[in-house]
């Protein structure tokens, strides 16, 4: 008898690639057949892409460390939030990086 095994997710980050990493990265998905959550950090061209494809589910993955450091001109986290979302309305996932130091 054959065990089933349990589903396995994949799950990327844009982390602010290139136009050209984006596609090669598509073009692999494709080639392998490989449905993909992708948890976006910026406007690109390959987003329109990405939303016609049904083997892929769209995210946002914001990073607070600009506004963490006062590098970032927003008031709070919520602006960054906001920004992600008007890039990406139908996000139903998200993600961010969760390490943050101070003294």
């Amino acid at each position: 008898m054959k065990k089933e095994i349990g589903k396995i997710y994949l799950i990327f980050d844009m982390e602010w690639g290139k136009d050209t990493t984006l596609e090669y990265f598509y073009k692999l998905l494709k080639r392998y057949d490989v449905p993909a959550t992708i948890l976006v950090t910026h406007q690109t061209k390959w987003l329109q892409v990405f939303r016609e494809d049904p083997d892929i589910e769209l995210g946002i993955h914001p990073n607070f460390n600009k506004l963490l450091s006062g590098e970032l001109d927003t008031a709070n986290y919520r602006e960054v939030i906001d920004n992600l979302l008007y890039i990406v309305s139908e996000a139903i996932t998200y993600r961010s990086h969760s390490l943050a130091g101070s003294s």
